[in-house]
């Protein structure tokens, strides 16, 4: 009866624990970018997509992120969350709830060079420091799909 009980928790805990995805430690300088699969070594550009079976997906840049969601390799219904870390701290925020800077000044991985911020006072304080502009996690995605999957007038 002891070992039905405890099996009948292990696997309640499974199943609770896969209802309730929870975003994963990157290890930087080993783990691959899902979108790219350049090594992911600079923490301040990294993100992570969680699906609702509780499997992550890295990547080294905000930039890659938008990309994998926008190249279909992933149908929404299937997406738990999307974590994007702070530029000036090691916080992390969903995507949506992040406000970002696109500024030339900081170059990120793929050289969109956007950065993620965990408020507005912080990315309008980078701003103030290297230019660029605020953007919201909508127009990210569009940044990312008019310069990355919009044909080019000479490359159609």
């Amino acid at each position: 009866m002891n070992k039905l009980l405890l099996l009948f928790f292990i696997i309640l805990l499974a199943v609770v624990h896969a209802c309730n995805p929870e975003r994963q430690e990157i290890f930087y300088g080993e783990e691959e970018c899902a979108h790219c699969s350049m090594i992911i070594s600079n923490p301040q550009y990294s993100s992570q997509l969680l699906t609702v079976k509780g499997r992550h997906y890295n990547f080294d840049a905000i930039e890659c992120l938008s990309a994998f969601i926008e190249s279909g390799n992933m149908k929404q219904e299937e997406i738990h969350s999307l974590w994007v870390r702070g530029f000036n701290d090691e916080e992390w925020v969903p995507a949506e709830q992040a406000h970002f800077l696109k500024s030339h000044n900081l170059v990120s991985p793929m050289s969109l060079n956007i950065s993620a911020y965990c408020d507005r006072d912080a990315a309008e304080e980078y701003q103030r420091s290297h230019s660029g502009e605020i953007l919201a996690w909508a127009e990210v995605r569009d940044l990312v799909r008019l310069e990355w999957f919009t044909p080019s007038i000479e490359n159609p």
